[in-house]
């Protein structure tokens, strides 16, 4: 009586190096398209975030100038990898009414220049005030203003 010999069934058989070369190079051919494709989605993600934040910012300052004695935006910049802020808070009051946040390298622009602060009066009209006296050279054109975001990598998106 011989010793039994154990045969590994061909259906169980493990990879062989050229499979598992073939593999990982079609792994890294998905990751080279993948991942600069993510990239892009992220920075779109991004844009559409400042988009419509910067929307819902200033027509809260609208609202707000025209049911208050006037309002404010105020623009903080981000340092280093932060959200940029914009404040609207009504005019002769401490009161803020809400916070936005632009992702980090976006720019909000009036009239194509780099916004810090607007003061509208009560009938939406922009002002100079104590709490903002640097306006845009351009602001004395009559509303609808132009607005506009651009990001780190220099794409503008205009709306009104």
């Amino acid at each position: 009586m011989g010793g039994k010999h154990w045969v590994q069934p061909p259906h169980q058989r493990g990879m062989t190096l050229v499979e598992l070369v073939v593999l990982l190079a079609i792994i890294g051919i998905l990751a080279s398209i993948a991942i600069p494709f993510y990239g892009y989605q992220v920075s779109q993600a991004k844009q559409g975030t400042a988009l419509a934040n910067s929307k819902a910012a200033i027509a809260q300052l609208y609202v707000t100038a025209l049911t208050d004695e006037g309002a404010n935006l105020t623009v903080t910049p981000s340092a280093g990898k932060s959200a940029t802020t914009l404040t609207i808070s009504a005019l002769g009051s401490d009161r803020y009414y809400q916070t936005y946040h632009l992702p980090s390298g976006n720019t909000l622009y009036l009239n194509n220049q780099v916004l810090s602060c607007l003061s509208l009066n009560p009938k939406g009209i922009p002002v100079t005030t104590p709490a903002c006296s640097i306006l845009p050279q351009t602001v004395n054109t009559v509303p609808p203003l132009n607005w506009s975001i651009r990001n780190a990598t220099g794409e503008t998106v205009s709306f009104e």
